[in-house]
């Protein structure tokens, strides 16, 4: 019960004053188009804790865009390798200097090596962004950085103005079992073999934490399922309003645009005052359709 031990002996104070007590946040990779030429994919390679090789491929991925794509790895991967694909055919995105304006490399194609074997664990996370542009031949990765990188940046990271926003933060869901109890893994063991508690009594111990953790973690979950709910809601009202505004609109346009028709042969000044009005009104619908639609994305990514 060596890991057990640690939970009690560990400080039950915030996290801040002691990091060791905290849950790791997941390793987050994130890819983004800057021009949108291309669609592009992110493959990724990593050793799960039991030593196993796992994939992934973005491209593959229903959650995933032809644009942009977030993969998600638990905190203890190891091993991890990124690359990118040109799509659709699965183009490899060759490698290029990021401090020289891009310049291509001998290195062939861009892979991107984190916790490789033999590296020291110096303990700092992975919250890696990748922004790729240009056509599909000359398709590359513009910019890059972890956010997590403690100041030192690896020879792949140049990102000059990367946005604080966009900076990982914790999830409110390890906040609240951190708050409830000290995180029991990646234990210092310096305390004896021998428990100084019955060996029962130290399991109930564990086993009320970790309830004690899931309870606080399950109640966040919770509160932000039924937040979404209503965010679903009042997204499936506002699109209802729009779709109304467009077909009648849309009904406008196309009366004009017949009353027009009919007017020229009678009336040529009033045909061409109904036409410019026809299509006004059809540009407007249009217009106002793909900015509440972009409007509308922004808000459900959020």
């Amino acid at each position: 019960f060596s890991r057990f031990q640690w939970l009690f002996m560990a400080s039950s104070s915030p996290c801040k004053p002691l990091r060791s007590s905290c849950t790791p946040i997941p390793l987050r990779f994130t890819l983004k188009s800057h021009d949108k030429l291309t669609p592009i994919s992110m493959k990724i390679r990593w050793i799960d804790e039991q030593d196993q090789e796992q994939q992934w491929n973005s491209w593959e991925d229903s959650l995933c865009g032809r644009f942009g794509a977030t993969k998600l790895l638990p905190c203890r991967s190891t091993d991890i390798q990124v690359r990118f694909r040109g799509q659709p055919g699965g183009r490899k995105v060759h490698g290029v200097d990021r401090r020289r304006k891009c310049a291509w490399t001998k290195q062939g194609e861009e892979v991107v090596c984190f916790r490789t074997p033999g590296d020291e664990d110096d303990g700092r996370g992975i919250d890696a962004w990748f922004e790729l542009r240009g056509p599909m031949t000359h398709c590359n990765v513009w910019r890059a950085w972890n956010t997590q990188n403690g100041g030192q940046p690896a020879a792949w990271e140049h990102w000059p103005d990367f946005p604080a926003e966009r900076i990982m933060e914790v999830p409110e869901t390890l906040k609240a079992a951190d708050s409830a109890a000290p995180w029991p893994g990646r234990a210092v063991q310096a305390s004896s073999p021998q428990s100084e508690m019955p060996d029962d009594e130290v399991l109930a111990t564990a086993v009320a934490a970790a309830m004690s953790r899931l309870s606080a973690a399950a109640n966040v979950l919770v509160q932000t399922r039924r937040g979404t709910l209503r965010a679903l809601e009042d997204l499936n009202s506002e699109l209802t309003k729009q779709w109304y505004r467009v077909n009648s609109g849309n009904t406008v346009a196309a009366g004009l645009a017949v009353a027009s028709f009919g007017a020229l042969f009678t009336a040529p000044p009033v045909g061409i005052a109904l036409g410019a009005g026809s299509a006004a009104a059809g540009v407007g619908t249009t217009t106002g359709d793909i900015l509440g639609e972009s409007g509308f994305s922004r808000d459900l990514i959020k």
